[in-house]
């Protein structure tokens, strides 16, 4: 005797399971948001940005402010990624329990797509996108990173407060002094990206 795995269509209407579903893809959006928008502040060049600001402030202000702020700005994607991330995977796992009526098989299909689904649409393919684009990308998600950035300025903070106190305990002890060699990378660099001469 095959038990069936699907539970009776009264466990999960036509409408709540599109709500399910729904929210989830909004949720793995918000995913991939926060993914590219770390790689395109990550992956910026100082320089290029500088030249940017200087010739369109409007559109690259809030793009500076947050590069300027770049351990906050982390701090706030990471919280906002772990926030969607933990809530899509709730969603899903709730989803996949009203329509499988083995748990334990809906547990494990639950946790098998939506590792996939993140893991495809939510890290690598914005993450490679914003690689290729990082001054663009970083454009386009610098408003409401930013807006997201106050409105979670409490727990940044502490964040912040921790991250320094770690630091003080693990602070290295070794040379900080730029190196010649570096120097003339940096200077390589500059020259390469068009910010000095020969």
């Amino acid at each position: 005797m095959v038990v069936p795995l699907l539970s009776a269509s009264s466990d999960m209407g036509a409408s709540r399971l599109s709500g399910y579903i729904v929210a989830i893809v909004i949720l793995i959006f918000l995913s991939g948001y926060f993914s590219s928008t770390e790689t395109a502040f990550s992956s910026l060049n100082r320089i290029r940005l500088k030249n940017l600001v200087s010739t369109d402030k409007k559109k690259y202000s809030k793009v500076y402010f947050l590069s300027e702020h770049f351990d906050a700005l982390i701090s706030t994607i990471l919280i906002g990624n772990n926030i969607v991330n933990i809530t899509a995977t709730t969603l899903a796992t709730m989803m996949f329990t009203a329509l499988i009526s083995n748990q334990d098989v809906a547990g494990v299909v639950s946790t098998a797509v939506i590792t996939i689904v993140v893991l495809i649409f939510g890290e690598v393919m914005p993450k490679s996108m914003a690689k290729r684009s990082p001054e663009y990308f970083a454009r386009l998600t610098a408003p409401f990173i930013l807006a997201l950035y106050y409105v979670l300025y409490p727990l940044v903070w502490l964040m912040g407060l921790l991250q320094k106190l770690i630091a003080k305990v693990f602070k290295k002890k070794d040379n900080e002094n730029i190196t010649d060699d570096e120097l003339i990378t940096y200077l390589d660099e500059a020259h390469t990206e068009g910010g000095r001469d020969e």
